[in-house]
This record gives structure tokens, C-alpha cells and sequence, in this order.
């Protein structure tokens, strides 16, 4: 049992400890952005010129302790990310399909 609650309180304390800041996800997000420039027309490059600005100034973060959920609203769309042991996973698809399933279970 000791045992069992040592490993529970290690692990909470490393995510604790490697929980991203905003500062991070904005790196990683900014990356993102630059590697999808790559991929498109000059239009395109003006569009995504600003959503990097946007999300510089305007990343909304939850601080849930252990892990960060950050919400990156621009002209109209949202994305949602999951920060978790430094690392970010877009959720904004599980989050449709999970509302999308609700949906259907109501009908």
C-alpha cells in the first residue's frame, strides 16, 4: 500500500514539474505555424501571419495543476490543446466527436 501511494505521489509531482507554460505552448504552436507556411501560397502566408500574432497575444490557458488545457480562438474557429509532461496534443477533434456522440445519443 505504501508503496502503491510513493509512486502515485512521484508521479504526481513530475507532472506537476514538467506542466507547459504558456510561453511553451506558444513556441510550440508558433512552430506549428511555420511549418504548415511552408505548404502554402502567399495568401495563405498573410492568413497565417496573423493567427501566429493572434495567438501571441491571445492564448487562453486553464492551469488544471498537473496538466494546462489552452483554447487559441481566431476569425471564428477554435483550437483546443491538451498540455501534459511538456508535451501538446490538439483535442479540438475529440472534443467535436464527443459532442457529435451525445448528440446521437439524445436522438
Amino acid at each position: 500500500m505504501f508503496k502503491n501511494l510513493v509512486i502515485v505521489m512521484l508521479s504526481f509531482i513530475i507532472l506537476y514539474l514538467t506542466n507547459p507554460t504558456q510561453e511553451k505552448f506558444i513556441d510550440y504552436y508558433s512552430q506549428k505555424i511555420e511549418e504548415s507556411k511552408e505548404e502554402t501560397d502567399w495568401k495563405d502566408r498573410i492568413v497565417i501571419g496573423g493567427k501566429k500574432l493572434n495567438v501571441m497575444m491571445n492564448v487562453k490557458r486553464e492551469d488544471k495543476v498537473i496538466f494546462s488545457l489552452y483554447t487559441v480562438n481566431f476569425m471564428g474557429e477554435e483550437e483546443r490543446y491538451l498540455g501534459i509532461a511538456t508535451l501538446f496534443f490538439d483535442i479540438t477533434k475529440v472534443e467535436e466527436k464527443v459532442e457529435e456522440f451525445k448528440e446521437e445519443r439524445e436522438n
